[in-house]
């Protein structure tokens, strides 16, 4: 089985499989046969491949009702098995029934939808979310078929970059290879992106942005602004990307200072 395997490409029974468990917390193989309404050995035989692509993992072991020296596995979605859920239309069809058993996998945004629902954000959010959920897909889709990170996103998302104009060292090159390969960092990397996509930073220095763009701006930021957890998050980014800036200002000062000093 192929990392390369994206949800597009899977059949109906994993796809199914997929789809179940978004609405639920856990499940066994026997529920997730019974609720998609299909064979014992179908989910039994996709199981194990979902388990190798990382969409899923066991949460925990069971002893069975009847038997009790029998232990059931019970399966949740990972973070990448969210992700490619929800580039599927089906989700957002009733996208409420994911809320709940998944907020733990998106904390500041699943997790805090009574305050979006709150200050009636929750369609503006659900905009947002599905640009990012393309945007994280995309990058999820270079990292396992290409072991690269497409230079399109270094303006966005600049934590995935090395620092400006820097060589990747052989060692770095093989670290970074074998963290992709293992996907060690790749549920963070989706989090923070979808996080991120919620508030554009960008926005405000975009000539182009349009009007009823601010204003959603301005009714998400009144709704962050009563959350600690969410306005402290957005602010360490903020400090994150104007470090950066710096350092890249500092950088390319170095370089004038080096050119105008060369002889």
């Amino acid at each position: 089985m192929s990392y390369t395997a994206m949800v597009r490409d899977l059949s109906e029974t994993k796809k199914g499989i997929l789809l179940y468990l978004s609405t639920m917390k856990e499940a066994n193989k026997y529920q997730i046969s019974e609720g998609i309404n299909k064979a014992y050995s179908g989910v039994h035989k996709a199981t194990p491949q979902l388990l190798q692509l990382k969409y899923i993992e066991i949460s925990q072991q069971k002893k069975g009702k009847r038997n009790f020296t029998v232990k059931s596995d019970y399966y949740t979605l990972t973070r990448i098995g969210l992700l490619n859920v929800l580039y599927l239309d089906e989700p957002w069809k009733n996208f409420a029934a994911i809320i709940e058993p998944q907020k733990d996998k998106l904390p500041l945004i699943l997790g805090k939808w009574n305050l979006f629902e709150e200050h009636n954000v929750a369609d503006i959010v659900i905009g947002r979310l599905k640009h990012g959920i393309v945007t994280a897909y995309r990058l999820l889709e270079n990292v396992l078929i290409e072991t690269y990170v497409d230079r399109d996103y270094a303006e966005v998302y600049p934590m995935f970059y090395e620092e400006f104009n820097t060589t990747l060292s052989e060692e770095m090159i093989i670290e970074r290879k074998n963290n992709i390969k293992n996907l060690k960092l790749m549920n963070s990397d989706i989090e923070t992106i979808l996080n991120l996509s919620i508030l554009r930073f960008p926005i405000w220095y975009n000539p182009n942005t349009r009007e009823e763009d601010k204003v959603d701006q301005m009714k998400l930021l009144k709704a962050i602004k009563k959350d600690s957890d969410i306005f402290k998050y957005y602010l360490e980014w903020i400090d994150y990307f104007l470090n950066q800036k710096k350092k890249q200002i500092n950088d390319l000062e170095n370089w004038r200072h080096t050119l105008e000093n060369f002889k």
